[in-house]
Order: C-alpha cells, then structure tokens, then sequence
C-alpha cells in the first residue's frame, strides 16, 4: 500500500514538473506595424526614412500603389508623436492621380504631427510645416503652428478640419470637395505648386514667407487659366506638369508680390502637360474618364494606424 502510494506522489511530481516548464516558455513579442504615407495624390515608389527621440531610426520602403509603406517599429507605432518622418528623391517615383513624375521629391512629417492610432501622410504641406518649425527653431509640432502655415499660404480652413487633412488628406479633401467647391480647388492649386516650390528651394535659404508668395501667385493664374482644376481647359485632361525649373531660375522674380509672372512661365501654366489617373493596383492608366475629382490616386481615406 505504502509503495503504491508513493508511485502516485511521484507520478504527481513528474506531471507537475512538466506543467512548470511549459508555464516558464518565453514568447518573442509581435514586432508592430505603422502606415505611412506619401500624398500630393498618392505617390507611388518613393522611399525615406524615420527617425525617433529614443534613437531609433529606419528604413521606409518604396509605397505602393496607395502612396503606402508600411514600418515595423514599436516605437513608430505606439510613440509616433516622438519620430519624424522624411520622405527622400527616388528615382521612378509617380504621382498616381495624374502621372507626374515625382522623382525628385522630398516630403516630411514633423515631429509631434503623427499620433498613435490615427493616419499619418507626408504632405508638401506638412513638409513646409516642418520647415517653418526648423527655421523658428520649434521643437514639436502644434496646432497653432499649423494654423500660421496655413494662414501664410492663405489657405480658406472654414470648412476644413487641419489634421485631419495633415494626417489623412484623401479623406479631409473629399470633404472639402462637397462642402466648399471652390476652396478645394484653391488647395488642390497650391498644394500642386508648392510641391515644385519646395522641390525648387531645397537646400537653399529661401524664407517661408517668400516661398507662400511664390505657392500663391502660381496657383492664381493656374486656376484662371484652369477654371476645373486639376483638369486642363485644354484637353480636360489631368494637369501634371512640372514649375520647378522656372521656379529655380526666377524664384526672386516669383516670389515677389509686386512682379508680375515671368512669360515662359505664364505660357507653361496656361498649355501645361497633362497625364492621366493611375489604377492603384496595376499602375496603368485609368480609361473612360478624366479622374481628379478630389486630387486622389489614393483609393482609400489614407495614412494607417498600426496594429
């Protein structure tokens, strides 16, 4: 009786022994993932990086079709409020919601814009943001810094929620487009121009005020030469073409409030190249139609919230 009982106390012990260890199995923890995104409509095949307050630092691959890449960073995902985000010159890079080149492109997201759980997207916008905020030595992003940049490029936010469009663009200016036509194609304008102003400017030490000026004086003529913006008067086609080289070579003229355009650029906003909207999924050109109605390419609300 005594041995039987002292075989069931050891076979207990061994059962026990065995649970203690799978209790005591490690589980390597899920690498989370963040969304970014390279907007102005969505911008295919660019790349960049991100860095973080902690020292962390990475690598964006190429977006897609969406003007996505997703990161996998835990840092990025849940503390993205501490990380800049700076979208680099990539060769074969395209603006899928008219076919622009995009190749010598820089975005950037400042630091304090993105926020866990909420879209983020790299804007020309948001890279001025970032510009202003360097050059008055502005350590994290605000709201009322945002309202600055926006008043300086005179941008009509009645009926615009400003992060929103900071950080989810596609959606905000969907909006937009319904609540106030005409201060949507104002947007799309200047968003458009200064693209190729910050292209123009980079590395220069051309001021935040001189490139507003140069942004709005562009946009003015282009929506008078254009009255349905982004589509031509021309053709009715999407309008995709490049100001940059003239903006290098008579920027002091453009960005001078009391100078009229100069011609050759006058003449390239009024019979601009034009392009068409890309399919996100197969990068070909999208048939049957002129597209642009909300400056898109995008095919979704944009930016993404990790997981």
């Amino acid at each position: 009786m005594k041995i039987k009982l002292l075989s069931t106390i050891i076979a207990s012990l061994v059962i026990v022994g065995c649970g203690s260890d799978n209790d005591n199995s490690v589980t390597t923890p899920k690498t989370k993932t963040y969304t970014l995104q390279a907007f102005d409509g969505a911008i295919k095949g660019i790349e960049g990086t991100f860095n973080c307050a902690n020292g962390e630092t990475g690598k964006i691959t190429k977006t897609n079709g969406y003007g996505k890449s997703d990161v996998s960073n835990n840092t990025l995902t849940t503390e993205p409020e501490t990380c800049t985000v700076e979208f680099t010159q990539t060769s074969g890079a395209i603006d899928m919601s008219n076919s622009k080149d995009m190749s010598n492109v820089s975005y950037s997201i400042p630091k304090g814009l993105m926020a866990a759980g909420k879209p983020a997207a790299a804007t020309p916008i948001s890279s001025l943001i970032a510009k202003y905020m360097k050059d008055n030595q502005i350590a994290e992003f605000d709201n009322s810094t945002a309202s600055e940049v926006f008043s300086l490029l005179e941008i009509d936010t009645n009926n615009l929620n400003i992060i929103e469009f900071l950080q989810s663009p596609k959606a905000a200016l969907e909006k937009l487009a319904i609540a106030d036509p005409d201060a949507h194609k104002d947007l799309l304008a200047k968003t458009f121009v200064l693209s190729d102003v910050l292209t123009s400017q980079k590395g220069k030490t051309s001021t935040i005020k001189d490139m507003a000026i140069a942004t709005k004086k562009i946009a003015e003529v282009l929506i008078s030469a254009h009255p349905n913006f982004p589509k031509s008067s021309i053709n009715g086609q999407l309008i995709n073409d490049s100001f940059v080289s003239n903006l290098e070579s008579s920027f002091e003229i453009i960005s001078d409030p009391e100078q009229q355009l100069p011609d050759t650029l006058k003449d390239k906003i009024t019979n601009p190249s034009t392009g068409k909207e890309r399919d996100p999924e197969t990068g070909e050109p999208v048939t049957g139609g002129t597209g642009g109605g909300t400056g898109g390419g995008d095919g979704s609300s944009g930016g993404g919230t990790g997981n």
